[in-house]
């Protein structure tokens, strides 16, 4: 009687599972898929069943398997430990995984170039599956000093594809003999890498100067590539730049000091003693500099100021006849507290067009002179 009733039971369980669309063919499919867990028989049974009630489980077991065939289990730590042993010096590395196989990308600063290589771990080794050289993207060539403003490379996704992001900047250490002013010019490089088989690298780069503040004034020589038409991947680079809080446009105001003080070094050779004076706009803040100075003297003709601009001394001369002003004298600023440092403490005129420049050099008082109307260094 038992017997009975359980075959009984099943049959009418066979019943409601038809009824319900569901054939024996169906489910014995669905198992074999759940029991074999592979992408191959996930999607069988997708496109013999798309419209099954257990279409969705099936496109969420085929969504774990693809995102677990493209998920690393490294840490960019272990990525850097591993490319190390390739012989690179200077480089960013980051672990990725595609279709079941790890990866580590690396971009390395080679002699010439930049390199992106590819490892491929092999069972237990690792290999390097490709390499593509880039030049290093720069516009002056004066920045002759290369180091990466990244500590990592970041993961990005862009249409579906894997990106690694990166930056770098062009820089130098040299300082000019004359004006004593380090090459303050910078490049920063912002760049995205493909993981795959693509070998286009884009970068835009923000050229500029670095400020006393840290802020580094410039511009985006990309910007006009932006918006409609522009690849995504220029857009993201450019994205990168516009949220880059210590990245600011050209100060104009700073732009006129610095040009009116390499314009006077320019014009006057070192130890000449015939002057070239370099007329400053009223809206040049050496201007205001000047107004504010409290190092100050006057004759009938000229009124002049001691000013410290830029890591620069300079004085600065209106002429009353003329109402202009004038750049007459540039030097580079030295420490005070140095007394073997020539010093430039004071000016004053002797007479109507004479002006005194006083230094003080380990306690020995110099003087030296500037015929203002004969434009002369005495």
């Amino acid at each position: 009687m038992k017997k009975c009733t359980f075959i009984l039971l099943f049959l009418l369980s066979l019943t409601a599972i038809e009824s319900n669309g569901q054939k024996r063919a169906e489910i014995k499919l669905y198992n074999t898929a759940l029991e074999n867990g592979d992408l191959a028989s996930f999607k069988r049974f997708l496109a013999k069943y798309p419209e099954s009630v257990f279409a969705a489980v099936i496109q969420n077991k085929i969504d774990s398997v693809i995102t677990a065939a493209n998920t690393t289990q490294r840490t960019a730590a272990q990525a850097t430990e591993i490319f190390s042993g390739f012989g690179y010096k200077t480089f960013l590395a980051a672990p990725y995984r595609r279709d079941n196989i790890e990866y580590i990308l690396g971009i390395a600063r080679t002699a010439e170039n930049i390199a992106a290589i590819t490892l491929r771990e092999t069972g237990t080794a690792w290999e390097q599956a490709r390499r593509i050289d880039y030049p290093v993207y720069t516009n002056d060539p004066s920045l002759d000093k290369f180091s990466f403003v990244s500590d990592s490379l970041q993961p990005v996704t862009i249409e579906n594809r894997l990106y690694f992001a990166f930056v770098y900047k062009n820089t130098s250490d040299k300082t000019d003999s004359r004006t004593k002013w380090k090459n303050g010019n910078i490049e920063i490089i912002f760049n995205l890498c493909p993981a795959a088989a693509d070998s286009t690298l884009y970068n835009a780069m923000f050229a500029g100067e670095t400020t006393d503040s840290c802020l580094i004034e410039g511009n985006c020589m990309e910007a006009t590539q932006s918006g409609a038409g522009a690849a995504p991947q220029m857009d993201f680079l450019l994205q990168q730049i516009k949220e880059s809080k210590n990245l600011v446009p050209f100060s104009n105001e700073r732009a006129a000091q610095k040009n009116a003080i390499s314009n006077w070094y320019k014009r006057n050779p070192e130890g000449a003693e015939d002057l070239t004076f370099i007329a400053v706009n009223e809206n040049n803040p050496i201007v205001d500099l000047y107004k504010e100075s409290k190092y100050t003297d006057k004759s009938n003709s000229y009124s002049a100021a001691l000013i410290e601009c830029m890591q620069t001394t300079l004085i600065c001369v209106y002429a009353n006849e003329t109402s202009q002003y004038l750049l007459v004298w540039c030097e580079p600023a030295v420490d005070k507290e140095d007394i073997k440092a020539k010093y430039l403490n004071t000016i004053y005129f002797e007479g109507d067009g004479s002006l005194v420049l006083y230094y003080d050099q380990n306690h020995k008082m110099i003087k030296e002179r500037i015929n203002i109307p004969a434009r002369k260094k005495q």
